[in-house]
This record gives C-alpha cells, structure tokens and sequence, in this order.
C-alpha cells in the first residue's frame, strides 16, 4: 500500500526569500508543481513538459499567452528542480516529504504500542495471580508475548493474539520459545488450515498431544488435490496425468487447466 502525506510542510520565510526572483505567474506554477509533487507520494514530477504542461496550466485559446505560461513553467523547472533517474524533484520538497513520512511511521508505531499496552493492562484489572511465585509485570508480558510472535510462522491478527497470549496460565507465560514451537508445528501440519495463533492459544491447543497412529496411510488419488489445483498451489505431488482427470471429470475448469 501506497504511503501518503495528504499535508504539506510550507516555511513562509523560506517562501519569501525563495522565490524573489520569480514573477507573479511563476510563483503561482511553482507551487502548483510542488502540490502536484506532493501528491505523486515521493516520486517527483514527470519529466515530460506537455504532461507537466498539462497538469498545471490553464487552457487558453491565445497561442501567445499559451507560450509564455509554457515559458513560465520551463524556467521554474529549471530554477527549482532537479531530473534525478528520469523525474524532476525540488530537494528541500522532497526532504521534507521523507521527514514527515518517517515521523508519520514512528507516530503509527507508537500509537500500536501504547495501544497493545493499554489492552494489556485493563486485561489486567482484577485478575488474580493464581501463583504468588511469578509475578510477571505488563512489560515482561509485552516481552515475552513480542519473542512468540517473532518466532511464530503465521503472523496474523497481532490483537488478539496478544490478549490470548496474556491470558495463558501462569505457568505458560515465560514459555515463549516452547509455545510457538508448538504452533509452528500445528501449521506446518495443517498448513492452509490451521487456526489463528489467538484461536490455538485460546484453545489451550498447546496441551494437545499428537498421536501417530501406526496403521497403513490411504493413499490418496488426483481428487484428493482437486483443491490445490484449483488455487493454483503446485505440489510435486500432482501430476499433469492426475489434472487431465480432473479436467475429464470437469472437476476443474479449462481456464483452471491451461493455467497449470
């Protein structure tokens, strides 16, 4: 996704002493061209003259006038920008753009974390420490709840996860490393359709046991992939033989076939 800074950074002072060598026209295309910068996210203004042409000045039907705004916009772009791997950037627009988008992350990212602290510690409210020997702080939760996450294979719906994770048993709690272990062994099993690591942790899934049972496997037939085959998921297991039955069967379509 796309990241945007909808909000300019504009010093007046640096406006003003800038731009004293500009008429009252190029003032006016200057900071047109810098919005329009602004909006591209970073990326700087096409280096083509009709598109930028385009892009800022008005229709007119005097030719005259029509060349001295092209003539206007030529001398801003010259002034003011530089061409930097095909596109034209103003340096201190385009400074400022990083600056913001980066105080913009570290704002986002802290905004998570005091969120995820604050969910944490009204979970906290009340709730009895059944084990007087551990008493474990919010911020070693956070820590030990952070090293699971790290390790664990399938990194989704961070939340709830974290609110399972802080209502695991006492003595679960500082078993980060042993609890995802456990999860990425459940996913590397189930694959497509193993649970949430906040449903297995809800779960108490991490007490299950499993159980080989020592019997000779089914083996399984084409039909058996029909699914994967149709989600385009290749396996060594499938071979074209087995898709052209299904394609026989009609169990997959003639697009689904050809893609594969």
């Amino acid at each position: 996704m796309t990241e945007k800074l909808p909000a300019m950074y504009f010093y007046a002072e640096s406006w003003i002493s800038g731009t004293r060598d500009l008429t009252l026209s190029q003032r006016g295309v200057y900071i047109d061209l810098l919005s329009y910068s602004q909006t591209l996210n970073g990326k700087g203004l096409p280096n083509d003259l009709d598109e930028l042409c385009r892009m800022v000045l008005p229709y007119t039907a005097d030719l005259e006038q029509a060349e001295k705004d092209r003539a206007d916009l030529v001398s801003v772009i010259s002034k003011k920008f530089e061409e930097k791997e095909g596109r034209f950037f103003n340096n201190r627009q385009h400074e400022e753009f990083l600056k913001g988008l980066e105080l913009s992350r570290s704002r986002s990212r802290a905004g998570k974390q005091s969120a995820f602290v604050k969910g944490l510690l009204q979970q906290n409210i009340n709730k009895e420490d059944k084990d007087k020997d551990k008493d474990y702080s919010i911020n070693k939760r956070i820590k030990f709840f952070e090293e699971f996450w790290k390790i664990n294979k399938r990194k989704i719906a961070k939340g709830q996860s974290a609110k399972a994770y802080n209502n695991l048993p006492i003595e679960w709690i500082d078993q980060p490393q042993l609890l995802a272990e456990k999860y990425n062994k459940h996913y590397q099993e189930k694959l497509e359709y193993s649970k949430h690591p906040a449903t297995w942790l809800n779960g108490q899934c991490y007490l299950d046991e499993i159980t080989t049972i020592e019997s000779t496997p089914t083996e399984k037939t084409y039909k058996d992939y029909v699914w994967f085959v149709q989600k385009g998921m290749r396996s060594t297991r499938i071979s074209d033989d087995m898709v052209r039955k299904m394609r026989e069967e009609n169990l997959i379509t003639e697009e689904q076939f050809k893609a594969w």
